[in-house]
């Protein structure tokens, strides 16, 4: 299996969110894997530009579904949970691996060992995801402000 770094920055409202709000739209990572193929996510990584670091949920699918728009109540069908989920991973604030200052306002947040495996259906090569607000009202600063980074291992 090839590894790889894939980059993710959905569009986010510059403004409040509330408790269990999808945040951002539904989001594709292309060439995740090859086409029908597997692989594992090995780590995430969340770059926060506006340094908000509330509790956040990343769902994650193995094809397009039916999703909340941004910034409205996250629910998903049961048929395309059953169908499409991979996984749920929740970052907490305590999950904060380090803020940097002087300029470079940011909270990243590093999930390692995650051992997430998937496999995509025939003719696809994404993996889907979504942010979700777990905790208070967040407000972001900017409509780019959460950046997601994928290790993957992958055929």
């Amino acid at each position: 299996m090839a590894r790889k770094l894939l980059r993710s920055t959905p569009t986010i409202t510059a403004g409040a969110y509330s408790a269990k709000d999808a945040i951002g739209q539904l989001m594709s990572v292309d060439r995740a894997a090859r086409n029908g193929k597997g692989g594992v996510i090995n780590s995430i990584t969340i770059l926060d530009k506006g340094e908000i670091a509330p509790d956040l949920a990343i769902y994650f699918f193995t094809d397009e579904v039916t999703a909340p728009a941004d910034n409205a109540a996250q629910a998903y069908s049961d048929a395309d949970l059953a169908a499409y989920l991979i996984g749920v991973l929740k970052i907490t604030t305590e999950d904060l691996t380090a803020e940097l200052g002087a300029g470079n306002v940011q909270a990243i947040t590093t999930l390692r060992n995650l051992n997430l495996g998937f496999v995509l259906p025939p003719n696809k090569n994404k993996l889907w995801y979504q942010f979700g607000n777990l905790g208070d009202t967040p407000t972001y600063i900017a409509v780019d402000d959460l950046t997601l980074i994928l290790d993957i291992s992958a055929e």
